[in-house]
């Protein structure tokens, strides 16, 4: 459909270091994957990424199928794999840096594919506001996690924090909307930045309830743990491997710890104790996630700080427990004798490890006795739904291509995650 000689469709252009083609696994990985699988058929999706492979020519467009749907992909840089999947330790091997080099780089085939359009871009970190900024492309930014935090406990970013500050404050100035995942960041945005009191809003994290469904727990007689995810020092993965030891010498060796993604755990000193229990099932894509979780009997997240993870919501929606160190974002979805259970962080790595295989045990108990069940696990996020968020994501990034004296909609009644709490004695009912 062209207008004088201009598609007249309008034009979602997601920025973010992913190549369609590959299975990076992440929060914002899976959050952009919601994007490309579920954008309006009305509206034509452009991914700004990076090649991973090596095999395309970069700041030239190419088709792409994204499950099922039709997609442009413009790769501006090239980050190996192996590269793109893990933390940097300097700031030239960054992939955000080289990311946004390579934007800048091929701004003017971005303005070509850009022009004349009705268009607004989405954007899942601060970092990358300059090049929409630079477009002049009205954007809409979703904050993922709570920044303050994450600078603390973010190795890179600690040494670069100028650099960061100054991101946070372009992309705040420029958005038309902000989104945060949860209240407790949003009121911490608002609180730094008082500017977003008026164009900002929360959009939960959603899970994909058509594939991540639940099953019977595994029928074994060892107690199989699974982590979803990477290892960065947010993650704490000493205090995640010290912890799968202690309950391994309380279980007498009768479990297994099963881990997708591709970071390699043997840099870390802890793991070589729990290295034979260890399964390492590399990168996987959603299906392969979820068939994974639900190979498992719990998920374990032992993070210093964390927004709303996918993982613990794909857990819960394979109808999995869940344990972890406890996060204000985690205690309205893990609820002792219905999901899961969460422990508070001790004084020493050890008095932490100690709790958590402890209460990892009491876990192992009740689904045994049959206490907890995979269904009632599952209803308890069933509101979280990508279909019910995300409707407000593309209601909003459609009212600002209508202009800027549009104002973004009213936010709907989102159905919320039934209370965890509310389930603990429910019955079980027949899904139709």
């Amino acid at each position: 459909m062209t207008r004088n000689g201009v598609n007249a469709r309008p034009l979602l252009v997601v920025f973010a270091t992913l190549d369609p083609r590959g299975n990076k696994i992440g929060g914002i990985e899976t959050h952009i994957r919601h994007i490309l699988r579920n954008h309006p058929a009305e509206t034509d999706l452009l991914l700004v990424g990076i090649d991973e492979f090596g095999d395309l020519p970069l700041g030239q467009p190419q088709a792409v199928d994204f499950a099922g749907r039709a997609i442009t992909f413009l790769p501006v840089a090239y980050v190996p794999a192996d590269e793109a999947r893990v933390s940097a330790s300097r700031l030239m091997r960054s992939t955000t840096l080289r990311f946004v080099a390579g934007g800048l780089r091929h701004l003017l085939a971005l303005r070509r594919l850009v022009a004349g359009r009705a268009v607004s871009a989405d954007l899942p970190r601060v970092e990358f506001s300059i090049l929409p900024a630079l477009l002049r492309v009205p954007f809409v930014l979703t904050v993922h996690a709570d920044l303050a935090k994450a600078s603390v406990t973010d190795s890179l970013l600690k040494r670069y924090g100028a650099a960061k500050r100054w991101s946070e404050a372009l992309a705040f100035a420029t958005a038309r909307h902000v989104f945060t995942v949860n209240e407790g960041i949003q009121a911490a945005l608002v609180a730094a930045h008082p500017g977003l009191a008026g164009k900002s809003g929360v959009l939960p994290v959603p899970v994909d309830t058509g594939i991540f469904t639940p099953a019977p727990f595994p029928a074994t007689d060892t107690f199989r743990l699974v982590y979803a995810g990477r290892f960065d020092e947010v993650k704490d993965p000493a205090l995640m491997f010290e912890t799968v030891a202690a309950l391994a010498r309380k279980l007498d060796n009768r479990v297994e710890f099963h881990v997708i993604g591709s970071a390699s755990p043997d840099a870390f000193p802890e793991f070589a104790a729990i290295r034979h229990l260890t399964t390492l099932h590399g990168p996987r894509d959603a299906e392969g996630v979820a068939a994974r979780i639900r190979a498992a009997h719990c998920g374990i997240m032992t993070s210093h700080t964390e927004g709303l993870p996918c993982f613990l919501l794909e857990t819960l929606a394979s109808g999995r427990a869940f344990t972890a160190v406890r996060l204000p974002t985690f205690e309205a979805h893990v609820v002792p004798g219905v999901t899961g259970q969460l422990v508070e962080r001790g004084t020493s790595r050890a008095e932490t490890a100690t709790r958590l295989a402890d209460s990892l045990a009491r876990v192992w108990l009740d689904i045994r006795a049959g206490v907890l069940k995979p269904e009632v696990i599952a209803a308890t996020i069933s509101g979280l739904s990508v279909t019910a968020i995300f409707a407000r994501l593309f209601e909003v990034h459609a009212a600002i291509r209508r202009g800027p004296k549009s104002a973004a909609p009213a936010a709907p009644e989102v159905a919320r995650s039934r209370d965890p709490a509310s389930l603990k004695s429910a019955p079980l009912t027949p899904r139709g």
